[in-house]
């Protein structure tokens, strides 16, 4: 409730009275009376709402849009000048927005009428600890224009009330032909392989992949999952991360926001989790020398919120993660459940010193001149192919990444581009979690054939010695099983560690051998396990 009083007693009943006050703008008049907190917190709201206040709510927190004033590191991540990012609210911001937003009166006894306060803090701080608000749901900001899940262009600048993007001000103006033909859509897919033609792809399907990274950077915003492009060379110095500059230039104007993973894991999810709530994307891991994986990574990549807890905090909060989130790296590894959410990118210059190879001109100035072009061209390929009815191109769905799969990748194939997905077969063929699958398995399979065991007698098969004759030594009695155990279970070998990896590994399928489990198992009724061959 909002409004002035309307007896020169307090009172309990608040009404809203127009006001030509505050610069001559009509703002709601919003009497503070004790015992009103919470109807005081509604109509303070609402006065945010009328006003069109640029406070949101997102992931369960009030948010702003900010920018950095500098190129600076902050927890972890490298921001370029100017860089947008969210920023939580705090009861001082918001006693701010929410005095400009109403004009606050409260009961004066002394003289006998209402006098202008400034917004409670207690009313601040209520609002945004609340919980639940009125207040408009940021999905994310964009930077560029961009399409929709259902396809259709996102041009205007400002908040969109069907997808709950934020297109930021100063945003490159398009032009875009209404109703777009596949013609269109084949001239449009040239523009861009030309614009990230100059890097020495290894094959057409990296060319495509590499193409498919700047619709992916553009429309990541608009769906709740693209896959993780991820560039990967022989050689330092082959151009990894100015193909990754490349994309975030025509998306945002401006190199992305960088991260590295470093050694020590925990560090690095702190600093994925600072990146995710800042709203940073592209957000590029450059320069990856360990194994590619992990839990938080994986969720951040597939899903639109994340839970984590900011540094400094003991409280979980639920951050959107509809972020375009990149990596680099020297023959890159990739492992576990990630190696099905990338988008490989392979280049190989053939030499020696691929970094003392020159450019035409200045790419990433060349780029940035060309962004509104770039931009429409994407936005073509994929309202054209929209506009065709959404055609059969024949390939595999990827699960997870249907809204990608149907805006970005089909209308690339459709346009004539190969499959941007073909080169991340060999990220599965290289992962490490499989290969140390397939050494289990053919090891059990050739120590026991189809029989059934448990995890402690693979454990005591495996660390069973036989003495070295003449040599004082000794040898494994099965070494493959040794070896696959050690590879499966790491530093530290038993039954309980094992038993764990067999269950993540359980009916799945490689190189035609299934993992089969049986539980509660003999006498003592444990599980037990068998290779199965097709």
């Amino acid at each position: 409730m909002s409004g002035a009083k309307t007896g020169k007693e307090p009172g309990d009943r608040i009404i809203t009275l127009p006001t030509a006050r505050h610069d001559n703008k009509d703002l709601p008049v919003i009497d503070v009376v004790p015992g009103l907190l919470p109807a005081t917190v509604d109509a303070g709201e609402a006065a945010l709402l009328e006003a069109g206040a640029e406070i949101y709510q997102s992931g369960g927190r009030l948010v702003a849009i900010g920018h950095e004033d500098q190129k600076h590191n902050h927890k972890g991540i490298q921001r370029p000048e100017a860089a947008p990012r969210l920023i939580p609210v705090t009861p001082v911001h918001l006693r701010e927005q929410l005095t400009r937003s109403a004009i606050w009166q409260r009961y004066d006894a002394r003289a006998q009428g209402v006098r202008d306060i400034d917004c409670p803090m207690a009313v601040a701080t209520a609002l945004v600890d609340r919980g639940r608000w009125k207040l408009r749901e940021l999905v994310a900001y964009v930077e560029a224009p961009t399409v929709r899940e259902d396809g259709t262009p996102l041009t205007v600048p400002g908040y969109d009330e069907q997808s709950g993007l934020y297109l930021l001000p100063g945003a490159p103006q398009i032009t875009l032909t209404k109703e777009p033909s596949y013609e269109d859509a084949v001239d449009a897919s040239r523009t861009l392989c030309e614009a990230v033609g100059s890097w020495p792809y290894v094959g057409t399907g990296d060319h495509a992949a590499a193409v498919a990274t700047i619709p992916t950077m553009l429309y990541a915003r608009s769906v709740d999952a693209v896959p993780m492009p991820c560039v990967t060379s022989p050689t330092p110095g082959s151009g990894k991360s100015l193909l990754i500059d490349a994309g975030a230039v025509i998306a945002t104007g401006r190199r992305p926001a960088v991260m590295t993973l470093g050694k020590d894991t925990n560090e690095a999810a702190k600093r994925l989790a600072s990146g995710l709530l800042a709203g940073d994307s592209p957000l590029a891991i450059d320069n990856v020398e360990t194994v590619l994986g992990g839990d938080l990574l994986c969720q951040a990549v597939t899903q639109p919120y994340v839970a984590v807890r900011p540094l400094g905090s003991s409280v979980q909060i639920r951050a959107p993660a509809r972020v375009c989130l990149c990596a680099t790296g020297n023959n890159l590894v990739i492992r576990g459940d990630l190696t099905r959410r990338v988008m490989l990118i392979q280049i190989n210059a053939g030499m020696e010193h691929p970094e003392q190879r020159s450019f035409d001109g200045d790419i990433l100035a060349d780029l940035a001149a060309r962004r509104s072009e770039l931009i429409a061209a994407a936005i073509t390929i994929t309202t054209a192919y929209h506009a065709a009815g959404c055609p059969d191109v024949g390939t595999t769905p990827l699960g997870g990444f249907a809204a990608w799969d149907r805006l970005v990748r089909r209308p690339l194939v459709w346009a004539g581009l190969s499959d941007p997905l073909m080169a991340a077969a060999s990220v599965r063929d290289d992962d490490p979690d499989r290969a140390a699958l397939v050494a289990l398995l053919e090891a059990m399979r050739q120590a026991y054939g189809d029989r059934v065991v448990t995890a402690a007698e693979i454990i005591n098969d495996a660390t069973k010695s036989i003495p070295r004759y003449g040599s004082g030594g000794f040898d494994y009695e099965h070494p493959a099983l040794h070896d696959a155990v050690h590879q499966v279970c790491g530093k530290q070998v038993d039954a309980r560690r094992l038993g764990y990896a067999l269950r993540r590994y359980r009916s799945r399928i490689v190189e035609g051998m299934q993992l089969d489990g049986i539980s509660r198992y003999g006498p003592s009724k444990v599980a037990a396990w068998r290779v199965i061959c097709e």
